[in-house]
This record gives structure tokens, sequence and C-alpha cells, in this order.
């Protein structure tokens, strides 16, 4: 693997209050990443940086035209700069991305081994100056809002040209590395201890029947080495997942979203293999209550495993990690997971190992990984096992900024279809899989025209060859507007038992979709649309599984910094059934920072005689919210109607999160 490019090592100068004469100064000019790599940036860039006792201080000078364009957080107008941080010297496996465009919009992501997770957000600030010719941003991250360790941090700064699509860097990485370039910086940091309490208390008043329970987080720090207890949890406030339609017989990917099985998430995840499916072996979605709701507050289905607690411990020395996990649900179900993490100069090795339980069921897997790349070439390898089956597989890439190729495979034999753990999909499967397209793109504005196809054959009683083709354009404007439009098709064969002659009956599979979906950004509104139609039909007893139709449309209007309005209408029908639309108006006002006051309607509406008792009514709701750092209080009144049924529904839910020390 080609790692960090450490070109020196530099220092920042330490000052009580923010002296940019005493900052570091780069002179080196910025370089392109994209479209050409390695080309001067077209206009001058510079970045200044220095220390606090308390925050990192980085102010980055952008020369040139630009936009300003005012969206909401974690979008970014066309032309912004954004710092990449990584404090705890994984050598860029696990860093952190930090944006600002001139507008003062700011983003914030998290990347574990190469895995984007834009529901991390930090507290930290980014102060912006214009004038007609450039404009400086200003960060100031406070070390308490990312994890640290003593010795050198590493960084790198990007800048995006909104007008071409140009891409520069400080220090420009390589398309195709699975790294990111960074330079060193040595900071002046003490040892971190800190400790954390937040006890909450939820609960529920429906027809007269209150339900209320409380629980404890906690977590206790020094440096890099991280311990954390949870007791009766409380995930209200982590993301809802988006509704997904499968037309076929395999179970949707859902990623994790509750923090405590997120934090420190990468190490008991195996890197991005390239040319190979993600296989998470870390799959916790299957413990505990994963069901959320709107407004931060989680739902109540009758399916819900609630989570009684868990521990967690996370030890790091030098380039090696070592972690442990344990989770107990009310089923009662048991989760113990281990995992061991080396960085070296060419890549990542690592083991993890784990057990799942429940009532008199065992299951123990494990799994090991090498992870590496020298210059343009990368090698992956990844094999494991469990009571029941093995699996082995591995890829070979060569990468240049222009072209590339790879070359991949995998195998299993006698696996296991893992309800939990889900690890090994299938049974006694063998494949081999090529596939490859070319791109073709053009700036100013940007335009990306690409195209795969791909042939797969699988050894085993239930598929049989493949084949699948994929052709997309995307393009973007100067102003920030975005196109879409994308077809998919392909074909597929099977084999189904025939009960009338007692042999397997050759069935193929055809599969066809197209999706449109655009973009327009006409501050301070912003519209949107997607349309999207999927069918797919078998000819075994001239049987049509379905095909699908859903329209979107959507509208976001940003009256003021505190003040928001936003509908939207969707469309949905299946092959022969009656259509079923859906409407919704949002309007959110923040009086000040933490506070937020939400007022929402929705209506469900359709023909079907049947499904018309359901969705012939609303739903109504007024959501109150207050945070001050981590502790809050929430207060959720919902009504829900039907001209059809009788009596109208009303629900009450609170919350209140302190921070206890």
């Amino acid at each position: 693997m080609v790692l960090l490019i450490l070109l020196s090592i530099y220092t920042a100068p330490l000052v009580n209050t923010p002296q940019w004469e005493q900052a570091l100064h780069f002179e080196r000019p910025f370089q392109t990443e994209f479209p050409a790599f390695g080309d001067p940036c077209p206009y001058p860039t510079t970045v200044d940086i220095l220390q606090t006792r308390e925050a990192l201080w980085v102010r980055v000078y952008a020369e040139g035209p630009f936009v300003v364009e005012k969206t909401q957080r974690d979008r970014l107008g066309p032309d912004f700069v954004a710092l990449l941080l990584d404090p705890a010297g994984t050598g860029g496996e696990s860093y952190y991305w930090l944006g600002a465009d001139p507008a003062g919009n700011i983003k914030d992501q998290r990347i574990q081994n190469g895995v984007w997770d834009p529901f991390w957000n930090a507290l930290w600030e980014a102060d912006v100056k214009r004038t007609d010719q450039a404009y400086t941003v200003t960060f100031r991250i406070p070390f308490q809002a990312l994890p640290y360790h003593r010795g050198p941090w590493r960084f790198n700064v990007i800048r995006n040209l909104g007008q071409t699509g140009t891409v520069c860097a400080l220090v420009p990485t390589p398309s195709g590395q699975m790294r990111p370039e960074m330079l060193a910086l040595r900071l002046h940091l003490p040892l971190r201890i800190s400790f954390h309490a937040y006890p909450h208390v939820a609960g529920r008043l429906r027809t007269q029947h209150l339900r209320a329970q409380g629980g404890l987080d906690a977590s206790l720090q020094v440096d890099l080495h991280r311990f954390q207890v949870t007791l009766f949890p409380d995930y209200g406030v982590a993301d809802v997942d988006p509704v997904y339609v499968t037309l076929d017989r395999f179970a949707v990917y859902l990623p994790e979203r509750r923090v405590f099985f997120t934090d420190d998430a990468e190490l008991f995840r195996p890197p991005i293999i390239p040319g190979l499916p993600l296989m998470d072996f870390f799959y916790t979605r299957a413990i505990g209550d994963t069901a959320t709701g709107m407004a931060g507050f989680s739902t109540a289905p009758t399916t819900r495993v609630p989570l009684i607690g868990g521990a967690k411990g996370i030890l790091r020395r030098g380039p090696w990690q070592l972690g442990a996990l344990y989770a107990r649900t009310e089923s009662p179900e048991d989760f113990l997971f281990a995992a061991l993490k080396g960085n070296s100069r060419l890549g990542v090795t690592g083991m993890q190992a784990g057990l799942y339980r429940r009532d008199t069921f065992n299951e123990h897997q494990i799994l090991v990984y090498d992870v590496g790349q020298s210059g343009p070439v990368q090698w992956n390898v990844l094999g494991g096992m469990s009571d029941t089956a093995w699996f082995a597989g591995g890829a070979l890439q060569y990468a240049t900024p222009r072209w590339g190729w790879f070359l991949r495979s995998a195998h299993l034999k006698d696996a296991w279809a893992a309800p939990h753990l889900a690890f090994f999909p299938y049974k006694n499967l063998q494949f081999f899989d090529v596939g490859g397209g070319p791109i073709w793109y053009r700036k100013g504005p940007f335009r990306m025209l690409s195209s795969t196809a791909g042939f797969r054959y699988w050894d085993e009683e239930i598929l049989s060859p493949s084949v699948k083709g994929t052709a997309s354009f995307f393009g973007v404007t100067p102003a920030g507007h975005v196109f879409s439009l994308s077809l998919t098709g392909g074909q597929s064969s099977a084999y189904y038992p025939d009960n009338s002659t007692g042999s397997l009956q050759d069935t193929a599979f055809k599969a066809l979709s197209t999706s449109l979906s655009t973009t327009w950004n006409l501050s301070p509104h912003t519209f949107t649309f997607h349309a999207s139609w999927s069918s797919q039909a078998m000819n075994y007893r001239t049987y049509t599984l379905t095909s699908h139709t859903t329209l979107q449309a959507g509208w976001n209007l940003l009256l003021t910094s505190a003040l928001r309005v936003r509908s939207s209408l969707s469309y949905e029908q299946f092959t022969g059934e009656h259509p079923v639309w859906r409407g919704d108006v949002m309007v959110r006002f923040s009086p000040h920072s933490g506070s937020q006051i939400q007022v929402g309607y929705s209506h469900v509406l359709t023909t079907d005689p049947v499904l018309s008792t359901l969705y012939s009514g609303g739903r109504n709701y007024v959501y109150l919210a207050y945070e001050k750092g981590l502790a809050g209080a929430y207060l959720l009144l919902e009504r829900n109607h039907n001209i059809r049924l009788e009596p109208t529904d009303w629900l009450l839910r609170f919350k209140v999160r302190l921070k206890a020390f």
C-alpha cells in the first residue's frame, strides 16, 4: 500500500489567543487532484495553522471567483474548502472531513475504512470573510471534539472550484489510492483523561397508559484508550432509516446508527476490499432494539427486542489496536466480539472473532485479512470460518490516475445462512465475477457518463450465469443544480424443483430499472424531483413478479437561518394495484442554539377499497426540544386520525437527558 507521503513534520506554534503573525505558514502551492493530477491549482490558495491550549486553528485563503449559496448544515455550495484530519495517528485509515463554503455553510463527516459516515457531527466552528476577489475560512476545532493521541497528527487541505469542478489539494492524492496523502503536524498536547455520565428518562402516555424507563451511558477515556458502559440505552435520537422496497429474495443491508455500536466501529470492521462486496462481519443491527422513529423518539413495534446493556473497551499502542464488545438483550441474547488490527507501512492486517449465543444455540466465527498497496498495485486477502463453514477471497487491482483494472474471486464451502451475524450468505457457493466499463467526463460544467457490463458464473444449485449492465449520466451546473439519469438491466438463471417431474426447472430472471433525479438550488428555495421504474419477471410458469413506479417531489424553503419550511409529495404504484399518495408539510423554528419548535402534518390516500381504511387519514404533531451541550429535554404531542376509523389516537412522548458530570 502506498501510505501517506511524509514530506516533513511541521510544528504548530502554541499561543494563548490566535495571533496569525506567529502562525505556521505553508508556502507550498496547491496542486490539482481532479481532473488532471499534479497540475498547479488555477488560483492561489494558502494555509496558516496555530494552536491554543483548547483548540486547533486553521486559516485557508482562497483567491478567485466563487459562488455564495446558502444551504442547510452538512450541505455545501459548489465552492468550498475542507480540512482532513487524522488526530489518532491511524495512517489515514480513519480520519475526519471538515468543510466550509463562502456562504458560511459547514459540513463534517467521519471516514472509517473508506466508509463515509455523513451522520457524524462534532462541535467546531468556521468563520468566513469575503471580498470580491477571494474568501477566507478560519476553522476552530476544539481538542475535546475529536479523539486524539499525543503523537503527530496528520492533515491535508482541499479546495473545490465550482465553476470548473476542479479539486485542488495541499498534497494531492492519486486516483485509486485507498488512503489520502497527508502531512504530519506536531502539537503540544497534554495527557487526555475524561469521564462522562449521561443519565436519561423517557416515557410515553397513550390513552391514559403511562410507560417510563431510565438508563445510563458512561465513558472513560485516557488518551486513545476508551471504555464505555450502557444500561437500558435510549436511541431515540438515532437517525431514521430510509424506506426500501426490494423485489428479489435477498435481504436489504441497513447500516448501524446507534452510538454505542458506531463509536470506534472502524476497529471491528475489515478494510474496504476493492472488487469485492463489503461484508460487514461486525453486523450489529440484529442485536437489540434497532427501530427508530421521527422527531427523535423510538417507535414501539411489537417485534422489537430491547437492549439491556453492553460494555466496550478499546486499547491502542503505536500502530496496534485491541478491542472487545459485549451486549445482551431481553431475549436473552448474548453477543461478544473481539478484534485486533495493526497498521504497517504497506497496509493493514487484522483478525476478528465473534460469539453469538441464544438459549442453547452457540455460533463462533473468526475472520483474518490483509489489505495493502504499493504504488499503483493493491492486494486484498480475506478469509474466515464459523462452526459450519469457511470462506476465502482475494482481489488484485492496478490503478493509475487515468485507468486501472482488477481481478477478484471468492469461494465459500458448506456455508451457513446466518440470520444474525450475517457473514456467510449462501450454501456451497463458488463464483467467478469480472466486470468493468468506460468512464467519460467533461469539465465546465461537470458532466460524467459511465457504463458497466459484467458476467458472473455461480457454480451451485440455486443460481447459474448472470449478465448485468448499467448506463448512467451525472451532471452539475456552476450554480449547483444536479441532474442524474441511470438505466440498469440484466438477466440471470436459476434452478427450482419441479414437483410434477421430480427434476430441476430452469428459470430465467429478467430485470430492468431506470431512475431520474434532479435538484435545483434557487436560493432560498431548493426543489427536488425523483422518478423511478423497475420491473422483474421470470418465465417459470409465465409468472411476473411485479413492476414498481415511484414519483417524488419536494420543496425546501429557508426563510431565515432559524426558520425553515419543507413539503413533499410522492406517488407509488405496483402493477395491477391502486396507487398510494403521500404528502407532508413541516415548519421548523429555532429560537436560539439548541432549541427547536417543529410543527408537522402528513396525509396518505389511496383508492384501494381495502387500504383506504388504513390510508385515509393523517398525522399531526408538535415537537419541542431544547439542548445544552449533550443534555436535552424533548416533548412530542402527536395526533393520528382516520376518517374511516374512530377514535382519534393521541400520543404524548417525553424525554430528558442530562450530562451529570
